[in-house]
């Protein structure tokens, strides 16, 4: 008999003004290659069955947000910069990506992400995608 896998936690895309993902734009005009989108992919996947704590030490906290950090060997790692629970419990939106280490490059982008939740919290869930990044 097969087992249907719930998920206990969901990630969702911001999505611009055109209603495109703004995670998948980033990581298109970064040229983040295949298989590292599919391992962002998988630990977005093993978050959602199982919660945050099953991958320690790839989420990390950056003020108010927190961040998916795969680290590439040889190149900067990349940030997956989320807000939790704005709409309901266990649920997480992807606000904005960055490359860098814990100070993220560019400089910029916790005020991204401070701006996408603020257009998220007045526009409601609209402005948020359920689908994948690879």
């Amino acid at each position: 008999m097969d087992v249907i896998p719930f998920r206990r936690w969901r990630f969702f895309s911001f999505l611009d003004e055109h209603d495109q993902s703004v995670i998948r734009q980033w990581l298109d005009a970064e040229g983040i290659p295949p298989n590292d989108r599919n391992t962002l992919q998988l630990w977005i996947t093993l978050i959602e069955r199982g919660g945050p704590e099953v991958v320690p030490g790839c989420i990390i906290k950056i003020g108010n947000f927190s961040a998916l950090h795969l680290k590439r060997k040889g190149q900067q790692p990349i940030n997956l910069i989320f807000c939790s629970e704005v709409f309901g419990e266990r649920e997480m939106t992807l606000l904005t990506c960055a490359h860098g280490k814990r100070r993220l490059n560019p400089p910029d982008a916790l005020d991204v992400a401070r701006k996408r939740l603020d257009i998220l919290n007045r526009a409601g869930s609209s402005k948020r995608r359920y689908e994948r990044i690879d």
